[in-house]
């Protein structure tokens, strides 16, 4: 064998770690999430009595998603409370 011949053929590859097993599921497949159509596409079909298990399939999601979805709104709701700076007799305390 020639030089050339040597010094063009590459390195041996190192030998490999045993590889890990991969997950079954990611987390987006195993838990997806649900954008607000969604939800809202799973409200109207559980409005037509359709079961939660054709949701699933159809929809492609859980169904602690449909459940979800099902008792809570499709967005959250921002707290109303106001807290008065000044209290009614400060107030009046300020006219005077």
């Amino acid at each position: 064998m020639d030089l050339r011949a040597i010094l063009n053929t590459p390195p041996p590859s190192p030998p490999r770690a045993p590889s890990t097993p991969e997950p079954l599921f990611t987390s987006t497949e195993r838990n997806p999430e649900t954008s607000r159509d969604m939800r809202l596409q799973i409200q109207t079909a559980l409005l037509f009595n359709i079961p939660y298990k054709e949701i699933c399939e159809e929809l492609g999601v859980t169904d602690k998603r449909v459940w979800h979805a099902e008792r809570y709104r499709l967005t959250l709701q921002k707290a109303r409370t106001h807290l008065e700076k000044l209290t009614t007799p400060q107030r009046e305390i300020l006219r005077e």
